[in-house]
C-alpha cells in the first residue's frame, strides 16, 4: 500500500494536461471487438488497471489479444461463441467486467465463475443483472453472498422479455450489449431509468457495428438480432470523467489551464460537467477544432443545485468543489454513487470532514457549505475518485500537509494523474507501508 504526503509549492501560473483516453470507450471497444468477424486494432488505448484486467480474463477464455505500445490487437471470433472456454474469471476492481463480460460469456453454453477484489464482490450487487439473465435461459448459482459476486454463470443466453432496475446503467448496458447477438427479439424493460448517457454510449457503440434497437423513452429496448459486422480501427477519444478533476483543480487554485484531447462531439455525458461549471461563473471556453477546453481564473463559482445523474463520476471532485463556492453547493440524484467503488456519498463526506469541511450526505443528495480546508490524514477507500478528489482538495488548504493513504487505486483510470496535478502545486512525497 502507498501514501502520498501532499504540500504546497509555487508553480507556473499557466498548466496543460493530455487528458487520458476514455475508460469507457476503450472497455466497449475491446469487449465488442471480441465478436467481429476478423481482426480489430483500438488505438490511444487507456493502459490502466480495468484494461490490462479485461485483456487477463479474454485470454484465459482463448481470445487473442495482442498489446503493443500503441494499439491493442484483438482476434475477432464472430458469433462462435463456443469458442470461449470455461474459465474463473476475475474482475479485479472493474464493475464493467463484471457486467460486461458477464453478459457476453452467458451467450457460451460453457461454464463460468465470475469473482472480483472485495469491493466489487462487497460494494457491487448484481442481483438485478442476475435475475435478467436467469429469466433469459442461464444457469447461476451464487457462491458465497446472495446477490453479490462470486457466482457460477452457465448460458446459453436466449432472447425474451424482461424487466430491469435502471438506476444504475451497467446492467442495462450489459444486457443490450449481450441481447445484439441473439437470434430474435429481446424486449427490455427498465424501471426507474438512470445515468441515461453511459447507456446512450453503448447505444451508439451498438447501433455504429450495424445493431437494430428501438428506444423508449429510456423504458423500453426492443433488440432485434443478430448483428454481425468486421473488425475495427477504434482510436479512443480523451476521458471527461477524469478531466472533471485537473477542470476543479484549475478553478480552485486560478491556474490557467489548457485540457487538451477532449472531444465535445463524443457521445459521453461527462462533457456536461462542463456547461454546468460554465453556469456556475467558471470561465471556459471551447475549442472544438483542436480539442481542447481553456480554463481561465475567475471569481469564486456561485452555489445552487446541479443535477449530477448523467455525470455521476463527478460527485467526488464536485464535493471538493462546493467547499470553494459563494453559497452552499447541492448535488443531487446522486443515489447511484452508494454503489460505485465505494460509498461515494459517505465516503467523501467524511473525509473532508477532516479537512474542516461543513457537508452533509443524504440518501440522494449531498450538501456543501463553503468551508475552509486544512490538512489532515485521510484514506481513499480504496476508490479511485474518492483518491483523486482528495488530492484536489488538498491543493488549496489554509495550512498543514495532507496524507492520503492507498492511492494506487487512481491506476484504475488516470496512471499519471500524479504526474499532473504536481503542475497545479502539489508537492509530493511517496511512501510505502
Amino acid at each position: 500500500m502507498r501514501t502520498i504526503i501532499l504540500s504546497k509549492k509555487e508553480t507556473p501560473d499557466c498548466v496543460e494536461i493530455l487528458i487520458p483516453p476514455s475508460k469507457s470507450h476503450t472497455m466497449r471497444a475491446i469487449l465488442l471487438a471480441v465478436f467481429s468477424n476478423s481482426n480489430s486494432e483500438i488505438h490511444n488505448y487507456l493502459d490502466a488497471n480495468d484494461t490490462m484486467d479485461l485483456i487477463i480474463a479474454l485470454k484465459k477464455i482463448g481470445v487473442g489479444v495482442e498489446v503493443c505500445k500503441s494499439k491493442i490487437i484483438v482476434k475477432g471470433i464472430g458469433r462462435d461463441f463456443s469458442f470461449l472456454r470455461s474459465a474463473e474469471i476475475n474482475a479485479g476492481n472493474s464493475g464493467q467486467i463484471l457486467r460486461f463480460l458477464s453478459a457476453l460469456l452467458s451467450l457460451s453454453a460453457n461454464e463460468y465463475i465470475i469473482t472480483g477484489d472485495s469491493s466489487v464482490c462487497n460494494n457491487r450487487p448484481v442481483k438485478d443483472l442476475i435475475s435478467a439473465f436467469h429469466r433469459m435461459g442461464v444457469t447461476i448459482k451464487y457462491l458465497q453472498k446472495q446477490d453479490h459476486p462470486p457466482f457460477f454463470l452457465k448460458g446459453p443466453l436466449k432472447p425474451g422479455v424482461v424487466t430491469i432496475e435502471g438506476q444504475d446503467s451497467q446492467p442495462v448496458s450489459a444486457l443490450l450489449m449481450a441481447s445484439v447477438f441473439l437470434e430474435g427479439t429481446t424486449i427490455i424493460h427498465v424501471n426507474n431509468p438512470g445515468e441515461k448517457p453511459w447507456v446512450e454510449l453503448t447505444l451508439n457503440w451498438l447501433r455504429n457495428l450495424g445493431a437494430h434497437i428501438k428506444v423508449n423513452n429510456y423504458h423500453t429496448y426492443t433488440v432485434n438480432g443478430p448483428i454481425s459486422y468486421d473488425g475495427f480501427f477504434y482510436s479512443v477519444p480523451g476521458d471527461f470523467s477524469s478531466a472533471a478533476f485537473p477542470a476543479i483543480a484549475s478553478i480552485i487554485t486560478k491556474k490557467s489551464t489548457i485540457l487538451s484531447n477532449l472531444d465535445m462531439a463524443d457521445v459521453q455525458g461527462d462533457k456536461r460537467l462542463f456547461y454546468e461549471l460554465i453556469r456556475l461563473g467558471a470561465n471556459i471556453e471551447i475549442d472544438q477544432e483542436n480539442k481542447k477546453v481553456f480554463i481561465y481564473p475567475s471569481e469564486s463559482l456561485s452555489g445552487g443545485s446541479i443535477d449530477v445523474n448523467d455525470f455521476i463520476d463527478a460527485v467526488p471532485v464536485l464535493a471538493v468543489l462546493g467547499c470553494f463556492t459563494k453559497t452552499k453547493l447541492e448535488l443531487v440524484n446522486c443515489s447511484i454513487a452508494k454503489k460505485k467503488e465505494s460509498n461515494r456519498l459517505e465516503a467523501i463526506s467524511k473525509e473532508l470532514e477532516k479537512m474542516g469541511a461543513k457537508i452533509k450526505y443524504f440518501d440522494d443528495k449531498l450538501v456543501i457549505w463553503p468551508s475552509d480546508l486544512y490538512g489532515a490524514k485521510l484514506n481513499s477507500r480504496k476508490d479511485h475518485r474518492i483518491a483523486m478528489a482528495l488530492s484536489v482538495a488538498a491543493l488549496s488548504t489554509k495550512k498543514g500537509k495532507t496524507i492520503i493513504e492507498d492511492v494506487d487505486c487512481v491506476n484504475k483510470s488516470y496512471p499519471n494523474f500524479f504526474d499532473n496535478i504536481i503542475k497545479f502545486g502539489a508537492n509530493i512525497e511517496w511512501v510505502t507501508t
